[in-house]
């Protein structure tokens, strides 16, 4: 059977039988022919680069570390208002300062390895079904004894950069050509449907513990040039691999409720006509944990 929407799929079983499960993150996307399909997180190699499409957004990785990653909002389903929306599609392009190592496919993304000599770390790019992580991955601490400072673009052509605020707060547009430190990620976003967000990075270690980090950035002509800024004491007593990320994500960009999980439900009635089974509730219910 075929996917219901975004976050649903359902299952034939017996007795006329159906099970829908549901979750609060995508699962599948709208296809030009109107159909659902299931995402599917495997990057195809096209003319040596590294292209996922098969998703609610598109993705381009470079076949050399240093070579401009594509992120298109190309959804075409409206989560909150339950339309198909016909927007072009936007994107920008993300670039690192860093060594032009050839990239390959692993099962956990695209790594680049060696990419960053002078920090003795890598760069591993990781799609997911609604946002992709361009990571930064060290396997024991980096050379040095001052703060970390990963330098990268951002190529947002006609879109207009927009800083966050915070929570509650509208952006505002960001049009510094001196560096400066922001608190909070950026977006460049057409309108309520269309764009990009770059949400705030983040660093952790592999035993879980994590920390905000900051960026530091001006605008030059249609590009931002920023650096990522990493503490040095975070990498005294971490667990190693340690990851420093900036995550791109896709509009509309749900937030997850903390009661929300995910589960099925399906109806458990025996010897009901087809359209009844159809037009009916839910007997049985599930959360999957």
């Amino acid at each position: 059977m075929p996917p219901l929407t975004w976050n649903a799929d359902r299952q034939a079983l017996a007795r006329g039988r159906a099970r829908t499960s549901f979750g609060v993150k995508w699962r599948n996307y709208l296809r030009a022919n109107g159909a659902w399909d299931a995402i599917d997180l495997t990057p195809r190699q096209v003319a040596g680069e590294f292209v996922f499409d098969r998703g609610p957004y598109a993705l381009t990785a470079p076949a050399l570390a240093d070579g401009w990653v594509t992120f298109e909002s190309t959804n075409r389903y409206d989560i909150h208002s339950k339309q198909v929306r016909s927007d072009a599609k936007v994107g920008i392009q993300k670039r690192y300062q860093c060594a032009p190592v050839p990239g390959e496919v692993t099962a956990n993304g695209v790594l680049y390895a060696g990419a960053f000599p002078a920090l003795s770390a890598d760069r591993l790019i990781q799609p997911h079904e609604q946002k992709v992580r361009d990571l930064v991955a060290w396997a024991s601490e980096p050379p040095g004894t001052g703060d970390i400072e990963v330098p990268f673009a951002i190529d947002f052509g006609g879109l207009p950069p927009l800083e966050s605020l915070g929570e509650g707060q509208e952006p505002r547009e960001y049009t510094d050509a001196a560096d400066r430190d922001t608190d909070h990620g950026f977006s460049f976003a057409t309108g309520g449907f269309r764009g990009v967000r770059i949400k705030r990075p983040m660093v952790w270690d592999s035993a879980g513990r994590r920390a905000r980090i900051r960026i530091r950035a001006r605008v030059s002509g249609t590009r931002l040039l920023a650096k990522k800024i990493i503490p040095r004491a975070f990498f005294a007593g971490a667990t190693y691999p340690v990851y420093a990320d900036t995550t791109s994500t896709f509009y509309p960009d749900p937030d997850t409720e903390t009661t929300s999980v995910d589960g099925w439900v399906y109806r458990d009635a025996a010897g009901e006509a087809w359209a009844t089974i159809r037009a009916g509730a839910g007997t049985v219910r599930s959360d999957a944990g």
